[in-house]
């Protein structure tokens, strides 16, 4: 018997149906990755599936004694106020709360929290602590099935490593709905797909399954075509034969025109659907330009203000124009303030001499916070005044941003963070920018969004400098690198050196005990697991592949060596 099913699973937000008719079933031991596009109703479903909503029409079957647990993209605000280790300890089970105390300890410190921090107030912690707590938390239950709700979400690329460490090593069913595709590929291994209210189920981790999509989706429209122009050859024929049988009085003809058109109807009710499920689209039109630097920095201290301490410091940096840079570091270390200064002395030359922009260089900033806009700012205005579009104008582009006319008069600051995405590519796109600042550009843009930004970016001739924790994101769009580390910013050749780095490799940790062990003896390191080699290899020999069907001139020839390298090598380990 399956942990969890639902069986005609029926819900719907106002007039708009979320899933109707859905079925789902989780087994012992599977890692499921939920994918759709924003607004689909995938943490609706977890709530529901969670029991913490109830579904409009059809059935949820738990198994008996299932223990489930919920990982929410936010923590409760009433819990604020607990210390870490009350939160968890309050998570456990009444009888078990004095007698396994130490497993509340265990799993604070597996989540980077050490026992000077167990009495801090929630409240205190940082979003990416926030997560982990969440999480802590969710498996102090000791969870038969586990929900995940975007858990790698704003984190950055440490503590999204750590995350993939600590939950392959759990022995529990996973759920988890995520846009980040790294995530995916390696966290789960059965994909579902909600999109047009239904479910699109694949034994596959997501990479995998989305091609196993797109050729369902090309072979349900061939036989679409295929049976549209069969049904259309019918209905002519039953025209003539109606004819006929009118003009030349003959019942036989009569019959078969009105048997013809039976066929018809039921052919109609049971033509091949195809989806008509679409992300919404995010385009951008940029403009390239004939100089040999769009950007020079020079002796440049960044910093929060004037009478702040440095963050870092850039010695030289030049960006030509069709270049991308990646920036890298550990959080708070400044990259966000390095964009905010970009942006700041593209306005006000003198705020900062040491940035110099090419005369044509006309910038389009991707800012989260949409710290341009003052409070109060409708949509209507965010658009009519930061471009010379007129009043008519300004309202087609923002319905066709996917934002009707009854919200043209929303505050910017009510948008969700998929709407103020949504908004943000929209005023890039008229403004045209010769320059992308991009800082986090991919957070809240559902799969569909980031691959086509992805595809927008390699085809626009402009220059990008950029901040992201998306690791394949990054890998696909970015042409130079650079590292902020020491107090200086400096040239990486390979971000694999600084991923590398951040953590030991990814490996299957034993099973909790279910009490401390009584006397714990130092081995030695296990042998590589062939699984895990295999799986490397798989995904080098992925990206070598797509990095080869670029045009030459979106190709990285030093990433495609050390993928040789690398791919020649774990050959070897596997053979031996």
């Amino acid at each position: 018997m399956p942990l969890l099913s639902c069986r005609n699973l029926s819900h719907a937000l106002g007039p708009r149906t979320l899933f109707s008719g859905l079925d789902l079933s989780i087994d012992e031991g599977e890692r499921v990755g939920l994918v759709g596009r924003n607004g689909c109703g995938k943490s609706t479903l977890l709530s529901i599936l969670a029991g913490r909503e109830e579904p409009q029409a059809g059935e949820i079957v738990r198994r008996g004694g299932l223990r489930l647990s919920l990982v929410e993209q936010f923590l409760p605000p009433h819990l604020l106020e607990s210390s870490l280790f009350a939160l968890l300890l309050d998570a456990l089970p009444d009888e078990a709360r004095e007698t396994e105390r130490y497993r509340v300890e265990m799993l604070l410190e597996e989540l980077g929290f050490g026992p000077g921090r167990w009495q801090d107030r929630v409240g205190v912690l940082s979003g990416g602590e926030h997560n982990r707590l969440m999480l802590a938390r969710a498996l102090a239950g000791d969870p038969d099935l586990l929900l995940l709700d975007e858990p790698t979400n704003h984190l950055d690329l440490e503590t999204q490593l750590m995350f993939q460490r600590v939950l392959a090593g759990l022995p529990c069913a996973q759920l988890v709905v995520s846009h980040d595709r790294v995530f995916l590929d390696r966290a789960t291994n059965r994909t579902v797909f909600l999109r047009d209210g239904r479910a699109w189920r694949f034994a596959l981790p997501y990479s995998a399954a989305k091609e196993a999509l797109t050729r369902t989706d090309i072979a349900a429209a061939e036989a679409r075509r295929a049976e549209e122009k069969e049904i259309a050859r019918l209905r002519a024929s039953a025209r003539r034969l109606a004819l006929w049988g009118s003009t030349y009085d003959n019942e036989k003809f009569a019959r078969r025109a009105r048997s013809m058109e039976k066929r018809i109807a039921a052919m109609e009710e049971e033509v091949t659907f195809v989806s008509r499920d679409a992300a919404a689209a995010l385009r951008l039109e940029t403009e390239a330009v004939r100089a040999r630097r769009l950007l020079q920095v020079d002796g440049l201290e960044v910093r929060h203000g004037p009478a702040a301490p440095p963050l870092f410091g850039i010695d030289a940096l030049t960006l030509a124009p069709g270049e991308r840079l990646a920036l890298f570091g550990a959080n708070g270390c400044g990259k966000t303030t390095l964009l905010r200064i970009l942006a700041a002395a593209h306005a006000d030359p003198a705020a900062h001499p040491s940035v110099r922009f090419n005369p044509q260089a006309r910038l389009g900033y991707y800012d989260q916070a949409l710290s341009r806009f003052a409070p109060g700012v409708t949509l209507f205005d965010a658009v009519h005044k930061s471009t010379d579009l007129g009043d008519q104008a300004a309202r087609r582009e923002l319905i066709g941003a996917g934002f009707p006319f009854e919200r043209h008069h929303d505050p910017v600051a009510t948008l969700s963070g998929g709407e103020r995405a949504r908004l943000m590519f929209l005023l890039i796109r008229l403004e045209r920018p010769t320059l992308l600042v991009l800082d986090e550009p991919t957070n809240h843009i559902d799969l569909d969004g980031k691959e086509a930004l992805e595809q927008e970016l390699l085809e626009a001739g402009a220059g990008v400098v950029l901040v992201s924790h998306d690791r394949r994101f990054v890998e696909a769009v970015a042409t130079r690198f650079a590292l902020v580390r020491g107090g200086r910013l400096r040239p990486l050749d390979d971000p694999e050196e600084y991923y590398e780095g951040l953590l030991p490799p990814v490996a299957e940790r034993a099973p909790r005990p279910s009490r401390p062990p009584a006397d714990a003896q130092a081995s030695e390191a296990p042998p590589a697991d062939p699984d895990a080699l295999l799986a490397e290899l798989m995904e080098l020999e992925e990206k070598l592949a797509a990095d080869l069907a670029r045009k030459p001139a979106h190709q990285k020839p030093q990433l495609q060596a050390q993928w040789r390298a690398r791919i020649q090598a774990l050959y070897a380990a596997l053979e031996g």
